[in-house]
């Protein structure tokens, strides 16, 4: 059902973005947490795995969840923007 698609697409942030990265509403997940930028191959790694996410509904709509515009998306937005 969507509410358990909405909800394993959030929780799949976790596993994707890179560890041992800080938080930040300027530049989340693009530091170490002692400053230091992250390599190439990690954003990479990241923007290869968002994009396989994408694809498991790529048959039903652009958005993580298919056709529909969900949680979901407004999670992962402001990363991805980022990214």
């Amino acid at each position: 059902d969507i509410q358990n698609d909405v909800i394993n697409k959030i929780r799949a942030f976790e596993t994707i973005f890179p560890k041992r990265t800080r938080p930040s509403s300027r530049a989340a997940f693009l530091f170490k947490y002692d400053g230091e930028p992250l390599w190439k191959n990690e954003f990479e790694k990241v923007l290869c795995e968002t994009n396989e996410l994408l694809k498991e509904t790529s048959n039903d709509g652009p958005f993580f969840c298919g056709h529909r515009l969900t949680a979901a998306d407004i999670a992962w937005a402001p990363f991805l923007e980022r990214y």
